[in-house]
């Protein structure tokens, strides 16, 4: 009878840490993804307009437990300045017809603590995929959205992108850019 009892409780303490276990969707009308960078005129920042995420996530009482996957996806043919020349050669330069998205895939999360997360993953733009280190602050509100803030720095030669130009070389993009990230996801 104790047997029965111990197996039964363990079918049950599987089940509910298995039950914690949720997919969450990014809820982009709350997101934003902005990219920032230099040039030898004046700094810049553009905005995507259509990304999307999925996650699976471990939230219990209230507190983040685990992310076991998550994907992000930038569409670059949204990512919009509102300047017609900037935004062509943003496309050009991701080569948008070949290369139509950038997306960021987990590969694990190396620490998590009461506020922050870290992380390491692929990131992909232009076709070249590059491992990375990503940090971001989150809370969990009392709907259980989880809102994650934060950004990275990359090197646009590091993903073969060249710099754009304008005004035949004279106006100059700086190599470093970052995508400044807020973003939630909900159930």
């Amino acid at each position: 009878m104790k047997k029965l009892l111990f197996i039964i409780a363990g079918g049950l303490l599987l089940s509910t840490s298995t039950f914690a276990q949720t997919n969450y969707n990014l809820v982009q009308e709350k997101s934003q993804v902005t990219v920032s960078g230099t040039s030898s005129l004046h700094d810049w920042e553009i905005d995507a307009e259509k990304f999307s995420g999925l996650a699976t996530i471990t939230i219990q009482d209230g507190n983040l437990e685990a992310i076991d996957k998550l994907n992000l996806t930038v569409e670059v043919e949204s990512i919009i300045s509102g300047k017609r020349v900037m935004d062509g050669k943003v496309r050009e330069a991701f080569d948008a017809k070949k290369n139509p998205l950038i997306i960021f895939e987990l590969n694990e999360v190396t620490s998590i603590t009461a506020d922050s997360v870290f992380t390491t993953g692929k990131l992909t733009m232009a076709g070249v995929t590059n491992t990375i280190n990503l940090a971001g602050a989150y809370t969990i509100d009392g709907n259980g959205i989880l809102s994650v803030t934060g950004s990275k720095q990359v090197k646009m030669t590091d993903y073969k992108i060249d710099p754009p130009r304008a005004m035949m070389g004279t106006i100059k993009t700086g190599d470093e850019v970052e995508i400044v990230f807020s973003v939630d996801f909900s159930k």
